[in-house]
């Protein structure tokens, strides 16, 4: 090696020093203590004691409460993942038409997406509440439910039954956040296809199918990976609404995560919740991965190819 290739070599590991610093302090370190921790119990003011893989066989064999807590978010993904997709594309759809004003429309349906999650929360613990209510009281007006003698109004969180379909319709609150990216997909669309598809007689659908759900494939597909991931990680919204209640029927993993590292102190158990949620997670997003060849199109392949 030259004294310019080794110079220059010198120069480019100073630049990506700092990043590497970071990463090994604050992830890659953390992540292989969480991994020895996961094999140990551990209640943070004793030192640990290794246990080998008891924490992982306690979870999957032993432990009713983290079969229901995975139950509880496998659910709420299998319902809020799809609902969210096809909210956030049919918002976008209409927020992509060229009338007056749309720059406004837009701007109010993105604002829910960014608001904090603990503000968000208790909003919706108000708009939940069976007494006074927002959801109750339109509900009433609308007389699709009455309340007098023996008709109590709807629990909704406060109801075994009700509180995660509550949390399900809660999650609709956000698709602000995935219309934004599935606009900027339908604005990347060529016109010039539209016009070919009305010369040859396409009606609406057709050009919905034929050609506006495939050029936005990779933006589907985008949508759908980061949906997979965040409906697994819900956390905020059961700590502050409900605290996991009632009847463990809004108990998400991350909540009862949490709750074995910073209530029980169980941090050996918790480390191993985490390790089961990354592979659970990474099996399913390598499944969306997998899958995307046969449904996601990309020009460039396809011109790669010619």
């Amino acid at each position: 090696m030259t004294l310019m290739a080794r110079k220059e070599a010198a120069e480019g590991f100073l630049c990506i020093l700092p990043w590497l610093i970071g990463f090994t302090a604050f992830t890659l370190g953390p992540m292989i203590f969480s991994i020895y921790i996961s094999m140990c119990d551990w209640d943070i003011i004793n030192p640990p004691k290794y246990v080998g893989l008891a924490n992982f066989e306690q979870a999957l064999f032993h432990d009713f409460r983290f079969v229901k807590a995975l139950k509880v978010t496998v659910t709420y993904a299998a319902f809020a993942l799809p609902l969210g997709l096809m909210g956030s594309l049919l918002v976008a759809i209409l927020l992509n038409q060229n009338v007056k004003g749309m720059t406004w429309f837009r701007t109010i349906f993105y604002i829910p997406a960014i608001l904090p999650g603990v503000a968000t929360a208790m909003l919706w613990r108000w708009i939940f509440n069976p007494q006074y209510g927002i959801l109750n009281s339109f509900l009433l007006k609308l007389g699709l439910i009455s309340v007098g003698p023996g008709k109590e109004p709807p629990g909704w969180i406060a109801d075994p039954a009700l509180a995660l379909p509550s949390f399900i319709i809660m999650s609709l609150w956000g698709i602000g956040g995935g219309m934004i990216i599935y606009l900027a997909g339908l604005q990347s669309i060529p016109t010039q296809l539209y016009e070919a598809a009305e010369i040859d007689g396409a009606n609406w659908w057709q050009k919905f199918r034929k050609i506006t759900i495939p050029m936005i494939s990779p933006t589907i597909f985008f949508n759908l990976v980061m949906g997979v991931i965040g409906s697994f990680q819900v956390f905020t919204s059961s700590f502050i609404m409900t605290a996991g209640g009632p009847a463990y029927a809004t108990l998400f993993y991350l909540l009862y995560l949490y709750q074995k590292a910073f209530q029980y102190f169980q941090m050996g158990y918790a480390a191993a919740m985490a390790w089961i949620l990354f592979v659970l997670i990474l099996f399913c997003t390598l499944l969306v991965f997998k899958s995307s060849a046969r449904w996601v199109y990309y020009e460039a392949d396809v011109r790669g190819r010619r």
